[in-house]
Formats: C-alpha cells, structure tokens, sequence
C-alpha cells in the first residue's frame, strides 16, 4: 500500500498527530517536500481510504 517512501512521509505526518488538523503548506515542511509532490500524495492516501481530505476555502483561495 505505501510503497512509496515520499507518501510515507506524507502518511507520517498524521500518524504522528493524528487527532490534529493539518495544511498543506505544513505538511509539506514537515515531510521535507514540494507543495506539488505533498498534493498528490495527499490525493492518493485520500483514495486508498488512509486519511480524509476536508477543503477550507479563505477569500478566494482553497
């Protein structure tokens, strides 16, 4: 399933706190990697059932 080292280290960063909200630009330092790369990370851990994605949209941005 998390074949992949850099989704482990996306993966991490919510079981290591998992009763916290996390962001991407957090998780993206936490994990030591791009804003693009941590996305579609996210994306997959999402699909396979492994984390849920919730989107807050602030002004325009989301």
């Amino acid at each position: 399933m998390l074949q992949n080292c850099s989704t482990w280290k996306v993966a991490q960063v919510f079981f290591d706190e998992p009763t916290n909200d996390h962001y991407l630009r957090e998780i993206s330092e936490k994990a030591g990697l791009s804003h693009t790369s941590v996305k579609n990370h996210l994306e997959d851990l999402e699909r396979l059932g492994v984390i849920e994605v919730e989107k807050l949209e602030r002004g325009e941005r989301t």
